[in-house]
């Protein structure tokens, strides 16, 4: 399927998890593997490896809404956005 990003009101709708993927580098050292030269073990390297995902405050840094991930949010004031209920808006205005 296609991604696309995802706003907290439309994860609240469709009940799903307002969440960002993690992903780890990392090098599996094996005694089995034979060695490079100039190695005493083998390994394997891994990368991109999905290891979980984490959820996402609303506004926060990695946040959709937030104003540095919004085109021209910088000039103007932040105020009530569409995405926001009336039940949560006290976290969404300044």
């Amino acid at each position: 399927g296609a991604e696309h990003p995802a706003t907290p009101m439309e994860c609240r709708i469709r009940k799903l998890t307002y969440f960002s993927p993690i992903y780890m580098d990392f090098i599996i050292y094996r005694d089995d593997i034979p060695p490079e030269p100039g190695q005493t073990h083998g390994s394997i390297e891994e990368s991109s490896v999905h290891i979980g995902n984490l959820p996402i405050m609303v506004r926060s840094a990695r946040c959709n809404l937030h104003p540095n991930n919004i085109a021209g949010s910088q000039d103007s004031p932040r105020k009530l956005s569409p995405h926001t209920s009336p039940d949560d808006a006290e976290y969404h205005q300044t």
